[in-house]
């Protein structure tokens, strides 16, 4: 698994963010917490993120990539080696 440039609890520590961030300016935010897709079971959601700063927090959401989850909030259910696998393909968007 890569490791994400920031990572935190939130929600009073029920909320498990990491946050990706790739040289191309792409990266994702993966989480999982009782109210996402399977988070309460122990599945991740990823989200597509944009960067346009130089910062760990200077991104937005994008559904404009390939891997985004089109107009839902994020992709969920997805195992360790399915985030890795949807990581990788965003890290090489624009080879």
């Amino acid at each position: 698994m890569r490791t994400p440039i920031f990572k935190r609890r939130t929600l009073e520590g029920n909320r498990l963010e990491k946050i990706y961030r790739f040289k191309n300016g792409w990266g994702a935010l993966v989480y999982r917490d009782p109210w996402s897709d399977g988070g309460i079971e122990g599945w991740w959601t990823l989200q597509v993120i944009k960067f346009y700063g130089g910062g760990s927090l200077d991104w937005e959401v994008s559904f404009a990539h390939p891997e985004s989850s089109g107009s839902r909030p994020g992709r969920g259910y997805l195992t360790d080696n399915e985030v890795d696998a949807i990581l990788g393909k965003i890290e090489k968007t624009g080879e």
